[in-house]
């Protein structure tokens, strides 16, 4: 199943990832499952909050072990900023143990993704969101 995405004024979904690779692959798929989506990326979560004060993403996807700012102070800074902090935030790590995801959680985060996942887990994350 496909869904449209039709507001152009804004960055549906903001992922962050230090790995190109998962990137471009998550990337792809988004694009896939949701066609019209609008997609912006970043490597670490400085260079990603300092674009996000300007495009305002609805959704952020998030590693959580990066270099620069680490996702769990990217999720700490977008809650604090009154411009962002209705911002939905979904977590996709290998950080897998229960104390991440309750941490994740309890930060802002909406949605907690264990890597390796389906991608289904992640469209579904998403088109709650949206």
């Amino acid at each position: 199943m496909k869904v449209e995405i039709t507001d152009k004024d804004t960055c549906d979904i903001f992922i962050v990832d230090d790995e190109p690779v998962i990137v471009d692959l998550i990337c792809y798929l988004l694009r896939e499952y949701f066609p019209s989506i609008r997609i912006e990326f970043a490597f670490n979560g400085q260079d990603a909050y300092t674009r996000m004060e300007k495009i305002k993403p609805k959704i952020v996807l998030t590693d959580l072990a990066m270099p620069v700012m680490n996702g769990w102070d990217l999720i700490k800074i977008i809650k604090l900023d009154p411009n962002l902090k209705e911002t939905k935030i979904v977590v996709l790590s290998a950080h897998s143990r229960s104390e991440d995801r309750i941490k994740g959680m309890q930060l802002g985060a909406d949605r907690y993704l264990c890597k390796p996942c389906e991608p289904e887990e992640i469209f579904v994350a998403i088109r709650q969101l949206l």
